[in-house]
């Protein structure tokens, strides 16, 4: 049996085709073909998924006309009901303005070849390839008793700031293994809650520049220009960074913060405090006792300034300091746990 599981952003798809069996842990099956293609050199899922096969065909991994029987791919935005794009996420960009809709892939020529399809949010889609990382692809940060089928979370900056959480679900069916399912949310988006003076400052200033200021403004790509930008304004002018190289200026922070730039490393900090705030949060709401897991692109580029975070995660909040810190805490290493995910849940449906 065939699969095809993809992860697709607003500049690249990465796709891979995959083969196995309907009894067989998605992390058995066997890759045939990987490819990455660019979003915006296509009209649509079909045509994406069309090239990539085709391209497996010219490479000799895929036979053409071969049924394939399950196939996930997920977008960059809101999906309802594993079926269809509903959100305004980059309206301007793939696959948004593609209007995808799982139709794309089981309608039309494609119809003819792939038997189930399902379209998921990029970030569930991580949530289900925590499920299945291996040891080397997580880095413990604060260790503490994982329960075995406890709820999980994971919070991940990268271009924007991601959440999700897992839940295990028994098996309706006599003799099969239950497993986890994985809940989309919005928590990126909520509003940015200052604990220090420094902190609602910085507040202000978003507020004042954007008429909103949320978590997601602060921790991630863009929230770590925005701190820079925000000690910049109030004339601590030391920094080597030229603040003009927008498309560099995240890159440009790390790199002089590592040689001791005094305004990136505190940058850098106030990014690592205001995470750390936002994982205590979670740990509070979720109660992940499966483990709380950083995720993002941020994630292994920040890995040496995890010290900052860890410290205040498990020292900031001492009311409620015994079950925050009863919450193991984890960094995934792995940049592919999407494509992961999106694997899994393409095996799931062979048995659907």
């Amino acid at each position: 049996m065939l699969i095809i599981n993809g992860d697709i952003g607003g500049t690249n798809g990465r796709l891979e085709l995959y083969e196995g069996g309907s009894e067989m842990a998605a992390t058995d099956f066997t890759l045939k073909f990987a490819s990455t293609l660019p979003s915006s050199n296509f009209k649509g899922l079909a045509d994406l998924v069309s090239t990539f096969l085709q391209n497996a065909t010219k490479e000799g991994k895929y036979n053409d006309g071969d049924i394939i029987d399950g196939c996930c791919l997920a977008v960059c935005g809101p999906v309802k009901d594993e079926a269809f794009m509903c959100g305004p996420v980059l309206p301007a960009q793939p696959p948004t303005q593609w209007k995808a809709h799982k139709d794309d892939l089981v309608k039309g020529p494609l119809g003819k070849i792939i038997k189930r399809a399902c379209l998921i949010n990029d970030f569930i889609a991580v949530g289900l390839g925590l499920t299945a990382l291996s040891k080397d692809d997580i880095v413990v940060l604060h260790e503490a008793p994982k329960v075995d089928k406890a709820p999980i979370a994971s919070v991940g900056p990268g271009t924007g700031l991601g959440e999700v959480f897992l839940t295990w679900q028994e098996s309706k069916k006599q003799g099969q293994q239950g497993n986890y399912i994985a809940w989309s949310s919005e928590g990126g988006m909520t509003e940015l809650m200052a604990r220090t003076q420094e902190e609602w400052e910085l507040k202000q200033w978003l507020v004042n520049r954007d008429g909103y200021a949320t978590v997601e403004s602060a921790v991630s790509g863009p929230g770590l220009a925005n701190i820079y930008k925000y000690l910049r304004s109030k004339g601590e002018d030391t920094s080597a960074v030229d603040e003009d190289a927008e498309d560099v200026l995240q890159k440009q922070i790390t790199e002089q913060a590592a040689k001791g730039d005094a305004m990136c490393n505190k940058a850098l900090s106030m990014l690592m405090k205001i995470w750390a705030a936002e994982c205590r949060s979670i740990a509070l709401r979720v109660m992940p006792h499966g483990g709380l897991y950083l995720t993002g692109g941020l994630t292994p580029k920040l890995i040496d300034h995890m010290k900052v975070l860890v410290e205040s995660y498990v020292n900031d909040d001492q009311l409620n300091a015994s079950i925050i810190t009863a919450v193991p805490l984890y960094a995934c290493m792995n940049d592919h746990v999407g494509l992961l995910g999106a694997r899994i849940r393409a095996a799931r449906l062979l048995t659907e």
